[in-house]
């Protein structure tokens, strides 16, 4: 009986620790670094619809998503192509870093790859 007790406790800690790192239900579960452009995911819609990025400077995109609904965020230019890596597919809430290759200048597109209506505009400038 004394192993089922240990066996029982390992699982509650086991659940209780995924729950935490997984995001759980207290938000977001690291800090935005500072100087990233902050992104949010809420109601199926990135926020703000436009947010700027110095042009010719790799940069990070800290990524929110706020809500418990799987979203990605992606950067593609005029063509549609895309600009270095997408961000992971996640539920929320949780956030994650996305690391954007140096841009030109000019106006780029955010997009989720779960939910192709998410857009948002990204502006690389001088």
């Amino acid at each position: 009986m004394k192993t089922r007790g240990i066996l029982v406790a390992a699982a509650i800690l086991a659940a209780a620790t995924f729950f935490v790192a997984c995001g759980g239900a207290a938000g977001p579960v690291a800090t935005q670094p500072a100087g990233s452009v902050l992104v949010t995911a809420n109601l199926n819609k990135f926020a703000p619809t436009s947010v700027s990025a110095p042009a010719d400077e790799a940069f990070t995109i800290w990524f929110e998503n706020q809500e418990n609904t799987p979203h990605n965020v992606r950067v593609a230019d005029a063509a549609g192509a895309t600009v270095g890596e997408p961000g992971p597919i996640f539920n929320g809430p949780a956030a994650q870093p996305l690391a954007v290759p140096a841009l030109a200048a000019g106006t780029y597109t955010l997009l989720c790859d779960v939910h192709p209506d998410m857009r948002a505009d990204l502006v690389a400038a001088n």
